[in-house]
């Protein structure tokens, strides 16, 4: 009988217990047999009870915890933008391992020590962008490949962050948000940003042209003046002849491909507290499953915001208020954490996640796209080449 052999959980800290950490990152620690999650650490005292109380690990409002524990052996950093680079420094010194939340600082100068601070440390930073994880996402990559990539791109996204991102100045998102566009450019192309052209109505709301060094042009829109209701994402590739659609993480379809599958549909996130029929409808219905989710949720919210004084919510239309569509696509939160706990354990100089470096790359593309917005005139990287055009695929 062959012996088997169980690899030893990774001590794991999460400085950071918002909305976001713990609806996404704080359930995958707790339910991994890679992780035992020993620690979440937040200033707000309610937030880290709350996730300690979840997780059955130590709460804390001291980072100094975690660096101090020697059974901590990484640590997940999911705080706002301007704490991320100070914190991921001090975890580096510290001699842990770091799961770094996008955009991996406030600046592009940030994210210059934090690189410095890795090259001194001997240990590398696995950024945030999770969506080079999402199975849909992979899917896609693969079919692309197979044809010699994307001729031309499209990426869009559009959600309400009118409601959600209170306390960020107008146009922040294009840092903090548009950094996973600007990610999975270079991901789908295999190229770097050569330069950048935008404009914009009104703060958060761009239309953005890339030229990639290998001539694959890339138009994205983002847009954070929309609606629950509303689809959030959506890929278009062009490949040589035909091209392969992605519907907001659940539906891929590939055309001019005759010995692949028209249309696969992937499933979103199931949590316990989800209706029965929203559960069926993220399993297998793709798109129009998730659209009937999305469009059920938003008019919930917007019973809960039309309530009369004194006048209660059903008991259904309670539950459907507290959904929110966005963290119930599988955008590779978990495949890319289960990766880098692996990782931890089983170094390799394989690094297929992004780092610090993908992270600066981003950083620099947004900076360009906000230079672009203010003079009107395309504006090139300094840190690539200029792009090239394609050059002819074998016949």
């Amino acid at each position: 009988m062959t012996k088997e052999f169980k690899v030893k959980p990774v001590g794991v800290g999460l400085v950071g217990c918002g909305n976001f950490a713990c609806i996404t990152h704080l359930p995958n620690l707790h339910q991994s047999s890679l992780a035992d999650l020993r620690w979440v650490c937040d200033l707000d005292e309610d937030r880290r009870s709350k996730a300690a109380a979840y997780s059955r690990a130590k709460g804390t409002g001291r980072v100094k915890d975690l660096w101090d524990d020697p059974a901590v052996e990484a640590v997940v950093i999911a705080v706002r933008d301007d704490q991320q680079a100070l914190l991921c420094a001090e975890a580096l010194k510290a001699g842990k391992k770091v799961y770094l939340e996008k955009p991996g600082g406030g600046s592009s100068e940030d994210i210059d020590g934090l690189l410095a601070q890795e090259k001194a440390c001997g240990s590398k930073v696995w950024m945030g962008f999770q969506k080079r994880f999402s199975p849909a996402y992979q899917e896609a990559k693969r079919l692309l490949d197979q044809v010699g990539g994307a001729r031309n791109l499209f990426l869009r996204m559009t959600d309400d962050a009118w409601r959600w991102a209170i306390g960020y100045p107008p146009g922040a998102l294009m840092r903090v948000d548009v950094c996973h566009f600007f990610d999975l450019a270079r991901w789908f192309t295999g190229a770097e940003i050569a330069s950048v052209y935008a404009i914009r109505s009104r703060p958060d709301d761009d239309s953005l042209l890339l030229q990639m060094t290998n001539g694959v042009p890339v138009s994205l829109i983002f847009s954070g003046h929309g609606t629950m209701d509303m689809p959030k994402e959506r890929m278009e590739a062009i490949n040589e002849r035909g091209g392969v659609t992605v519907e907001d993480y659940v539906e891929v379809c590939a055309f001019g491909y005759p010995d692949e599958a028209f249309r696969s549909t992937f499933p979103g996130i199931i949590r316990k507290d989800l209706p029965v029929e929203a559960a069926d409808w993220l399993k297998g219905q793709g798109a129009q499953g998730l659209r009937k989710l999305r469009r059920k949720a938003w008019q919930a919210r917007q019973k809960v915001s039309n309530l009369a004084p004194g006048e209660s919510l059903l008991e259904e239309d309670a539950r459907w208020a507290k959904i929110i569509p966005n963290f119930l696509r599988d955008q590779g939160w978990r495949s890319s954490l289960e990766a880098f706990l692996a990782s931890v354990r089983k170094p390799s100089e394989d690094f297929p996640a992004a780092g610090l470096q993908d992270a600066k790359c981003a950083a620099e593309a947004a900076s360009a796209a906000r230079e672009s917005q203010e003079s009107g005139e395309i504006q090139y990287l300094k840190t690539v080449s200029p792009a090239e055009p394609f050059a002819p695929l074998p016949s």
